[in-house]
């Protein structure tokens, strides 16, 4: 699945210490670069109980910011690739860009290894990787089920639907969610358009609800990731 990527290295290897003062080598040039834009859209609202008072007192607050990322794959090899990603956005806190080194394993679990990182990176990120939809064929009206355990150990269950496929674009729908119930809930919807022959996502939209209540409130909080695939050098028709 890696064919496409020339000149593999092997992954995370440490450069040798420079044993001269020669002016240092020009870093390498990516062996592809995409770049999406982005937007981020989060609604939160909350519902505080006055004991007694009916109804209760509800605040809701929204925000959002646009952005752009850049993705260049800077080594290929067979357990993944490392990923050198630049993200700006217009966001109240976005004035200095987020710039990381990011290793995405077969599998699709993502490492830091160097610089810094954000919830969108690790949320399209994933999805470069060469076993992301494990052995499942990408065909239309195919559906499958995956196991998987969140940040906070939370065990989650995704079911899977090709809902679409036109030429080698398919159009990809999951549902995330607790395997069992719990006081706290959490739902992710997503839909993605991936060009399998590349292995790239050309949309992305993921809707993360999740919900909680303590003594004096409840809480529901949405929030939308949304990506568009604007270049890519390995397809220059884009």
């Amino acid at each position: 699945m890696l064919c496409g990527y020339i000149g593999a290295l092997v992954l995370f290897a440490a450069p040798p210490a420079p044993t001269t003062t020669a002016t240092p080598a020009a870093p390498p040039a990516p062996l592809r670069e995409i770049v999406y834009t982005l937007s981020v859209n989060s609604r939160v609202e909350r519902a505080y109980e006055d004991f007694g008072a009916a109804p209760p007192d509800t605040r809701a607050d929204s925000g959002g910011y646009n952005g752009k990322m850049v993705i260049d794959v800077m080594q290929a090899a067979s357990d993944g690739l490392l990923l050198h990603v630049t993200e700006t956005t217009n966001a109240e806190n976005g004035a200095k860009p987020v710039v990381g080194d990011l290793a995405v394993y077969n599998d699709g679990t993502v490492r830091a290894v160097g610089g810094d990182y954000d919830q969108s990176m690790t949320m399209l990120l994933p999805y470069f990787a060469t076993d992301w939809f494990g052995p499942n064929e990408l065909q239309q009206g195919n559906s499958w089920q995956a196991n998987s355990t969140s940040a906070d150990k939370v065990d989650l269950v995704t079911n899977y639907l090709v809902a679409a496929v036109s030429g080698d674009v398919a159009t990809i729908t999951s549902s995330t969610k607790p395997a069992t119930a719990n006081k706290s809930s959490l739902d992710i919807e997503t839909k993605v358009l991936y060009k399998a022959d590349l292995l790239v996502p050309l949309s992305l939209t993921i809707v993360v609800h999740q919900m909680g209540d303590n003594t004096s409130s409840n809480n529901e909080a949405e929030n939308t990731y949304h990506f568009d695939r604007v270049s890519d050098t390995r397809d220059p028709g884009k």
